[in-house]
C-alpha cells in the first residue's frame, strides 16, 4: 500500500495536471511513460535518460550513447589526473634533491668558514722573503732590459 502511494506521488510529481501541459512543452525536459519506466528527453541536447521505480524511489540512468560519452569523459579525466600526479611527484623529487644539494652546499660553506676563522692565512716569514726575492730579481732584469734598449737607441742613461 505504501509503495503504491509513493509511486502515485512520484507520478504526480512527474506528470503535472492537464492545465500545465502547454507549460511542459515550453520546458527543457519532456518525460514519457514506457513499458519499463520513464524516459526523460532533454529538448535542447536530445539526450535521453531512462528512469524506473526502484524501492519507492526513482532511479535514472543515462542512455547508452550518453553513458559512453560520460565514460569517455571519465577516462580522459583519469588520464589527466595520472599525468598531474606524475608531474607533482616529479616536482617533489626535484624539490627534495634541490633541498639536499642546498643543505650540502651550506655545510661545506660552514666548514670552510670555520676553517678560515680558526686558522689565519697570513704568510710565513719564509714566504715573504721568497716573494720579495722574486720581485727584486724581476725589477733588476726589467731595469737591465730598459738600459739595453736605451743604449741601442742612443738615449742617455739614467742612474
Amino acid at each position: 500500500m505504501l509503495k503504491s502511494l509513493m509511486a502515485g506521488f512520484v507520478l504526480l510529481a512527474l506528470f503535472p495536471a492537464a492545465g500545465f501541459a502547454q507549460d511542459m512543452q515550453d520546458q527543457r525536459y519532456q518525460i514519457e511513460k514506457t513499458k519499463y519506466g520513464f524516459v526523460r528527453l532533454d529538448k535542447r541536447t536530445g539526450a535521453m535518460t531512462f528512469c524506473r521505480e526502484d524501492k519507492d524511489a526513482l532511479a535514472c540512468n543515462p542512455a547508452a550513447a550518453e553513458r559512453t560519452e560520460v565514460e569517455a569523459d571519465l577516462a580522459g579525466l583519469v588520464e589527466k589526473l595520472a599525468a598531474l600526479e606524475e608531474r607533482v611527484n616529479s616536482a617533489e623529487a626535484r624539490a627534495i634533491a634541490a633541498e639536499d644539494a642546498a643543505n650540502a652546499a651550506m655545510e661545506k660553506v660552514k666548514s670552510l668558514a670555520e676553517t678560515a676563522i680558526s686558522r689565519p692565512t697570513l704568510p710565513s716569514e719564509k714566504d715573504v722573503d721568497e716573494a720579495l726575492s722574486f720581485m727584486e730579481r724581476f725589477m733588476r732584469r726589467f731595469m737591465d732590459m730598459s738600459r739595453d734598449l736605451n743604449q741601442e737607441k742612443g738615449l742617455p742613461q739614467r742612474s
